[in-house]
Order: structure tokens, then sequence, then C-alpha cells
């Protein structure tokens, strides 16, 4: 057999080269391209969400694929590693998305209006038996908001209720019905404190502040989560029916485990007249980097926010308290 020509031997190798080279590249794109399709398919997911309702499990993470499709698009334009470059931008983002609650920048406060007062509310999941009695009250009383809603309260709610009475005089709660394991506590005079139904099993706690703050009525609400998306839709019409009736202002707060961008509590909100004024990630804490934010307050549009969202300490609940600084135009003269 004759011998190969050598040029052939140097240009075949080079081809195996190039081909290996070639391959290479591919694959640096393939990871960066492979984050931007799979934000950009979440986000597409989510906004699908409008037509049909299964689709809605994925606004639920409409920051998580914005994060992703972020860090594709950044990918692309770094010279090597373009996916190992991706990974790490998303997993900076999602780092400091977690860590936003925790900054608790000072934040500016607006002014009052002629005939307003000013009021902190807060929510706050417990947790039920994770949590710790004394860091739950420690950290109820650092929040300092006059009034609270909780939920997921456990076997020590009556407990930390009973602590925390030399600071929040007025309390109302449904411990007494099974199942239910809610509060409102409050500096303010709570009247009409009652529990209600929504259909058939949605417990509601309610109470009134009374004229002086508006009227306002104060609903803790516990909805169940995703991705039981058809009993979470089911839940929430059958809240805005309940409350729709109430000509009072409204103050609803809870755990509705739903995020700001999913249809099913936006749906909540407009159909009752209610602004989300809440987005910070409060869930899940256990690691001080929540990436969802589930727990909030719904506000009608008589009350004003006067400073931006902050957020307290879990205190061993999975969940992060949330508190907001409204103003409140007061019916007394």
């Amino acid at each position: 057999m004759a011998p190969k020509n050598p040029w052939q031997l140097e240009r075949t190798e080079n081809q195996i080269q190039g081909t290996v080279a070639k391959r290479k590249r591919h694959r640096d794109w393939g990871g960066a391209v492979l984050f931007l399709l799979v934000g950009l398919g979440g986000l597409a997911g989510g906004e699908l969400g409008l037509l049909w309702p299964r689709f809605d499990i994925f606004a639920q993470f409409t920051i998580q694929f914005a994060i992703f499709a972020a860090a594709g698009v950044v990918g692309l334009f770094i010279p090597r590693l373009k996916g190992v470059g991706a990974g790490l931008v998303a997993v900076l983002l999602l780092c400091g998305y977690g860590l936003w609650p925790s900054t608790n920048f000072q934040t500016t406060e607006s002014s009052l209006a002629a005939g307003e007062k000013r009021m902190k509310v807060a929510q706050f999941n417990l947790g039920g038996q994770r949590s710790s009695p004394d860091g739950i009250v420690g950290s109820l009383r650092a929040i300092k908001a006059d009034v609270i809603t909780l939920v997921e309260t456990g076997l020590n709610g009556e407990a930390i209720l009973a602590d925390l009475k030399g600071d929040y005089p007025f309390q109302v709660n449904c411990f007494a019905s099974v199942g239910c394991e809610m509060a409102i506590i409050s500096k303010i005079p709570l009247a009409n404190g009652k529990l209600i139904y929504a259909g058939q099993s949605v417990p509601l706690l309610k109470a009134s502040l009374g004229a002086m703050y508006g009227d306002i009525v104060v609903v803790a609400a516990h909805t169940t989560r995703f991705p039981h998306l058809k009993a979470q839709f089911s839940q929430f019409r059958a809240i805005a029916q309940a409350l729709e009736v109430d000509a009072e202002p409204l103050l609803l707060m809870g755990d509705f485990n739903a995020t700001p961008q999913s249809r099913v509590l936006k749906t909540l909100a407009g159909q009752l007249g209610l602004t989300i004024a809440t987005d910070l990630p409060s869930w899940p804490a256990t690691y001080q980097l929540p990436q969802l934010a589930i727990d909030h307050i719904l506000i009608s549009s008589s009350v004003r926010t006067l400073s931006a969202e902050t957020a307290g300490q879990s205190a061993g609940s999975d969940h992060l308290p949330i508190a907001i600084v409204l103003g409140v135009a007061s019916h007394t003269k």
C-alpha cells in the first residue's frame, strides 16, 4: 500500500481540529441560548395564562423567567464559556432578588394629606409549628405596625397573642373553628370581628377599624397554592363574591400563594377594585433568599401608600413578614 501524501494527512488533521473547535463553539453558544429560550418560553407561557388558566403557573415565576432570559442575553456577549457565564449571572441575579427584602433601606415616607390618618399594616404567615414563639413575638414587635394579620398560627397561636396583648390589645381570631389559624391584632380598636366563609371552604376573618380610619374593613385570608390551579381559581372567585357586597373600603391581607404577576391575583384585585400594594418576595425564607412574592396587602382606592414595602425577620417561619405604611382618609371631623 502506497504511503499517504503528507499534505493530505495535514489537511485531514486540520479538518478534524476544525470540526472539534466548531462543536465546542456550538456547545458554548448552546448554554447561553438555552437560558434565553427557557426565559422567553416561560414569559410567553405566563402571557398565555390570560387565555388558558392552567398556564398561569408560568406567570407565578415571571421574575425567575425574566432573570433567565437576561442571563442568556448577557451570556451571548461573554467571549468564552458563554453557558457557564449565563449560569453565573442567573445565580447572582436570583440571589440578589432573594436578598432584596433583607436590605431594609431607609424609605422615604410621603406626607399625609389633609384629613388622612397614618397607619402601618403588616401580614405574617407564622409557618405553623416551624417558627419560634418568642422569635415571632420579637419580630412582630420590631415591625411596629398598627394592624397585623396572622395566618398559619399553629398550636402556639394563643400563646403568641397572649404575649402580644400589651402591645396589641385589640384582637380577633378564629382558633375555635376547626382548621382556622388566623388572627387580626391591632393597636386601633376593632369592631364587628367575625369569621365568614367564601364558598364552602375558604375562611375569611373580618374586623372594622371605625370612622377615624375610614370605616375600613380588614380581612385576613389564606388560600391554597399552585399547582392546584383549579382549586385556586375557585377560591379566588368565592372570595370576590363574598367581599364585593361590602360597601366599606377594604384591606385584604394574607398569604395568597400567588405572585403579583399571576392572573388569579390580578383578577381578584380587579373584581374588588383593589390595588396590589406589595411585591417583595416573602417565601421560601428558610435560607433568607425568598423567591416568590405570595404574601400580600391589597388596598381600596381610598387608601394611599405612603412608603415602600418592607420586610421583617422570619423568626423560624418559612415566610417573611411584610409591612407597608398607608394613608387612610378619616370620616371624622
